[in-house]
């Protein structure tokens, strides 16, 4: 909740609570949680953007990985 307040642009997003609960458990105070979340977040905030364009960008360049590395894997994929 304080994370977003503090991005209140961003606001809660499906998975924050997934990337917390572990920094919470390891430094064991909320403080120190909220500012690794919050340095985290900075790396990766595209990820969590409403038009996914950073997604969809990183399902691109995957794509093209996998087509030079295993393309079978790929058309398995692209079948599921």
């Amino acid at each position: 909740m304080t994370y977003c307040m503090f991005t209140f642009d961003l606001g809660y997003v499906q998975g924050m609570s997934d990337l917390s609960a572990p920094l919470l458990f390891i430094t064991q105070t909320e403080v120190e949680s909220f500012w690794c979340l919050t340095g985290f977040m900075e790396m990766v905030h595209q990820n969590f953007e409403e038009s996914q364009e950073a997604m969809k960008q990183q399902r691109l360049q995957l794509s093209l990985l996998l087509k030079a590395v295993d393309p079978e894997l790929l058309d398995y994929l692209g079948k599921q």
